[in-house]
């Protein structure tokens, strides 16, 4: 799973903004008289203006500030969460937690996002506990328990999709490091792709097969593990399809005969 590093940016921009907007709604249409109207003018101001910030500084910032980002959004849950005026208002906020907790655990990795999700659940439990309604209790528990159990499953399946992403499931081979050390040695004009599976396609204009081999050569030194290569010239007539298949064979026949790279 490869993310532009822009995307968690983006995606916290929004949630701030969309948590400041619901505060600017119920600052000016109050559920009830003892709302805290000021505060939730406060918070609306700080998530608006806080989710265009980092939607405008999202090219440059830094992994340290989005942690310290989402952790700030717990705090003004557990602040909000502490000023509610009733249980309904404090279990209304159970929706933000959760869109916390799998946004951490999405874009983190995976202690990173069991500590997200554990400092979201003590800040804001420790917010509603002090709060001054009471009888929300068991609703509470089933926020918490939803909140762990979804940052965990959401955080082992991201993990699972960046280590699919990055290594290749039947070699085990770190992708993203095997064709940084194979372009490193490219020539310019060299066109390197993944043609399925475990399986990459080389293309080397202008090189003839004793050229290809020894290029082949120099890319085998970017790593210990055995590799099979077939080589095939392209010829008068030749479509993809046809020099594939010659490029197939030969690499067959490497491996019949115990050849690797």
């Amino acid at each position: 799973m490869l993310v532009d590093r822009r995307t968690p940016a983006r995606l916290l921009a929004v949630l701030y903004a969309v948590s400041g907007a619901l505060c600017l709604v119920t600052a000016i249409w109050p559920m009830h008289r003892d709302t805290p109207v000021p505060l939730l003018w406060a918070l609306a101001v700080t998530g608006i203006a806080g989710g265009a910030a980092i939607w405008t500084l999202r090219f440059r910032l830094r992994g340290w500030t989005v942690h310290v980002a989402v952790a700030v959004y717990g705090v003004l849950i557990a602040l909000l969460a502490w000023r509610s005026a009733t249980a309904v208002g404090i279990v209304g906020l159970g929706p933000a937690v959760i869109a916390a907790g799998l946004y951490a655990a999405h874009f983190f990795d995976l202690p990173a996002a069991r500590l997200h999700a554990a400092l979201l659940v003590v800040l804001t439990t420790a917010g509603a506990l002090a709060a001054r309604p009471a009888g929300f209790a068991a609703s509470w528990v089933t926020i918490v328990v939803s909140v762990v159990a979804l940052s965990e499953a959401q955080g082992r399946l991201a993990q699972n999709l960046r280590t699919a992403a990055h290594t290749d499931p039947l070699t085990g081979v770190a992708n993203r490091d095997l064709t940084a050390g194979w372009a490193a040695r490219l020539r310019q004009a060299d066109l390197l792709g993944r043609y399925g599976g475990d399986e990459f396609v080389l293309c080397l204009p202008a090189t003839d097969e004793d050229g290809a081999r020894q290029i082949l050569q120099q890319l085998d030194t970017t790593h210990d593990f055995a590799w099979s290569v077939g080589v095939a010239t392209a010829r008068p007539g030749d479509t993809l399809s046809t020099v594939l298949a010659r490029a197939d064979g030969d690499l067959y026949l490497m491996k019949r005969g115990g050849r690797a790279a």
